[in-house]
């Protein structure tokens, strides 16, 4: 899943939108991304996507939203690491209890920055989905 998330391209993609919203059936929220990805060579081809990371346990958006449209919602870098293995591990409480319901080592950390100085988010999740959406007409 980390080599998988790590191939993604997602350099000069766009971010349209953010949504926390509750997963349901197993008590652990999913955050949800609205993306155009780059879709050909030319800079007006896009493609509609979601990314949706399951089993969130932290989440960190730091987004400046006049530079973010000033910057064309553009992400500028993406990446992917074992939570245990990232300072980003501080984004969670460490108790008996996570360790019980959400071990930490079964988490991940995600990073995607926007182009400076639009800011970043960091979400502590156990996976994540890309899925393509239907073409806008």
């Amino acid at each position: 899943m980390i080599r998988r998330f790590n191939e993604l391209n997602l350099h000069d993609c766009r971010l349209t939108a953010v949504a926390l919203e509750p997963a349901g059936n197993d008590d652990r929220d999913v955050l949800r991304l609205s993306l155009d990805l780059v879709a050909g060579e030319q800079a007006d081809q896009w493609r509609s996507a979601q990314l949706t990371f399951r089993g969130c346990a932290a989440a960190r958006v730091h987004i400046d939203t006049f530079f973010k449209r000033a910057c064309s919602d553009a992400i500028s870098d993406s990446s992917c690491e074992l939570a245990a293995e990232t300072r980003d591990d501080v984004l969670l409480e460490h108790s008996s209890f996570r360790q019980q319901y959400q071990p930490i080592d079964s988490l991940v950390a995600f990073t995607i920055d926007l182009c400076p100085p639009s800011g970043s988010l960091v979400v502590v999740a156990r996976d994540f989905d890309l899925e393509y959406l239907p073409t806008r007409v």
